[in-house]
């Protein structure tokens, strides 16, 4: 039937006619809301797919010192439930100036009915949305500020405004708006988008909060071989605002991820149980006082293959000079058989070998290795680290347990022979030696000269001064009336005391020539004489160690005094010149 004015007017009275149509009005809405409830309830939302960064595109996850105070409040009925499209009340943080709120993961803040609610959706229509700071939402290590597009899209409008509950919500404040507040209204919604829940995240911005800060971060990577521990530490000052509480977070937690707490570790260092599994876990620890929060960097435990390295002692020589000696090492890593890789470094600080490393290790073994010792490295016993480095995998090892001896050095003295004349007078000779050994040339310690016939010394020895580039020389002195002959020069090395750094060393393979004097004297012989005296000094009183040459004609010596030798026996001579020569043994 169609409905007119005029039948209506026909069956009602005039008066009724206004309250009918307001009627007819509100049945249109009400059934254009169940409509649109309809259509609301058939919307298909798609599923939100992320590919977290390796690293944050745009912000630097928990770099910075994070403050927020968290007073969520939620309006609920008795019963604890909520009408599908209740208006909850705020949440509400307070930061400071320059701080950064995270809140993760989101689910941590998402209301408990209507049931199934699993996400947040940020509903500003416009970028940047807020006046004092930037917004986020955080995947895992990944942050992706808002208006940021494909593909890890969050900006203005569904499906790209979501942060599903395992992720997070940053804001970071640029220091401005002391005094203000941030407005964010969101949207909790479960997959249909039939039950939800709006309200607003007000972040207070407060001058006078000072959040705490972390003076000494964490060691941020930690390499243990496996089935051992790992510690890590914090060192935070309250800044005002006492006292500092602390929570660490792990295995596998990245900050600002608060959902996987540790149970216990609430202090400023953590120690992991033993870790047997061959892989990364990620800690890191949240410092939180009165004045906010602060968050460290991440720490990664690498869990590695344990392995093992042992060196060998090794001994050289002191020398003056550098020199090279070579360090050997042998390496096991667990359940590799043979050990075909890695190398080994060397580290010697005294000696100043620094890292020094090996070939690669083939059978598990490490190509000799060759160190440079310092020269004037005094003797002693060094102390050095064989430091085992494999590839990805594989844990460090050190065995500093061994040594490298400098010994003192063998050396080699040579005395040099020389001649000299008799004399009635004591006179002076140098004495020269050499002094050397196999790393460049010896500088320290002395030469004792003793000067023999014999088994007895001839005047007194002589020492040198200190033996300089090899070289040593002193002044013997050579007694008056000493019978010519060779004498034999004793040179012996003595190094320096204390703290030497040679051995001793002697010499008496060389002389000292004492040739004997005939004074200038011109006598006439008859050719048949049968005796000749010979004046001089320097002759042996025992007559047969006393040798005369003439150049023509022989004879003996029959008689001798230091000064005068009887020559008889002549025989052969010949009219002229007659010269002699006497050798005293």
């Amino acid at each position: 039937m169609k409905l007119t004015r005029n039948r209506l007017t026909r069956f009602l009275p005039a008066t009724r006619l206004p309250l009918l149509t307001a009627l007819i009005w509100a049945g249109l809405l009400v059934g254009l809301s169940a409509w649109a409830a309809v259509e609301t309830k058939l919307a298909i939302y798609p599923k939100r797919t992320t590919t977290p960064a390796a690293a944050p595109p745009s912000v630097t996850p928990v770099a910075t010192a994070i403050s927020m105070h968290p007073a969520t409040k939620t309006a609920t009925l008795a019963n604890g439930l909520l009408p599908a499209n209740m208006l909850a009340m705020a949440i509400n943080y307070t930061i400071a100036p320059g701080a950064t709120l995270d809140i993760a993961p989101i689910s941590s803040i998402i209301p408990a009915s209507p049931a199934g609610m699993d996400r947040m959706e940020v509903t500003f229509a416009s970028v940047p949305g807020v006046s004092h700071g930037t917004m986020y939402r955080v995947s895992l290590i990944s942050a992706f500020v808002w208006g940021s597009g494909a593909p890890n899209a969050f900006m203005p409008g569904s499906p790209n405004n979501r942060i599903f509950g395992g992720e997070g919500f940053r804001y970071v404040n640029d220091g401005t708006g002391a005094g203000t507040s941030e407005t964010i209204p969101v949207r909790f919604r479960d997959a249909t988008g039939f039950n939800f829940l709006d309200t607003t995240i007000v972040i207070t911005i407060d001058a006078t909060l000072v959040p705490p800060t972390i003076t000494t971060q964490p060691n941020p990577l930690i390499r243990i071989p496996s089935g051992s521990t790992a510690t890590m530490s914090v060192v935070a000052t309250d800044n005002g605002h006492p006292p500092l509480s602390y929570q660490w977070y792990g295995p596998q937690a990245f900050a600002p991820d608060t959902s996987s707490p540790i149970a216990g570790a609430t202090g400023t260092s953590y120690m992991t149980p033993a870790l047997n599994v061959v892989q990364q876990n990620h800690y890191w620890v949240r410092v939180t006082s009165p004045g906010g929060v602060a968050d460290s960097i991440g720490v990664t435990v690498q869990v590695e293959t344990p392995t093992t390295v042992t060196a060998s002692n090794a001994a050289t020589i002191y020398g003056s000079a550098n020199h090279n000696i070579n360090l050997n090492s042998t390496a096991t890593a667990q359940g590799v058989n043979p050990l075909n890789q890695g190398a080994v470094q060397y580290t010697c600080f005294p000696l100043s070998i620094i890292s020094v490393q090996s070939g690669t290790i083939a059978n598990g073994i490490a190509p000799p290795t060759a160190v440079t010792i310092p020269g004037l490295s005094a003797v002693g016993v060094y102390p050095f680290t064989a430091f085992f480095q494999g590839p990805a995998g594989f844990a460090d090892a050190t065995d500093s347990s061994k040594t490298i001896t400098i010994n003192p050095a063998p050396t080699t003295t040579t005395a040099a022979s020389t001649v000299t004349s008799a004399s009635t007078s004591s006179q002076s000779v140098t004495l020269n030696a050499t002094v050397t050994s196999a790393f460049g040339p010896v500088g320290e310690g002395t030469v004792t000269f003793t000067v023999k016939r014999g088994a007895s010394t001839v005047g007194s020895p002589v020492t040198s001064g200190t033996v300089t580039n090899n070289n040593a020389s002193a002044t013997y002195t050579l007694p008056a009336n000493t019978v010519a002959g060779v004498l034999t020069i004793a040179a012996v090395y003595n190094p320096k005391n204390p703290a030497p750094n040679y051995l001793t060393s002697s010499d008496s393979t060389h002389t000292l020539t004492v040739a004997p004097v005939i004074t200038a004297n011109t006598a006439t012989i008859p050719q048949s004489a049968t005796s000749l005296t010979i004046n001089g000094f320097g002759f042996d009183s025992t007559p047969g160690n006393n040798s005369v040459a003439f150049n023509n004609g022989t004879g003996t010596v029959t008689a001798a005094t230091y000064n005068q030798l009887t020559v008889t026996g002549l025989s052969n001579l010949v009219a002229g010149v007659l010269n002699a020569k006497v050798t005293t043994n």
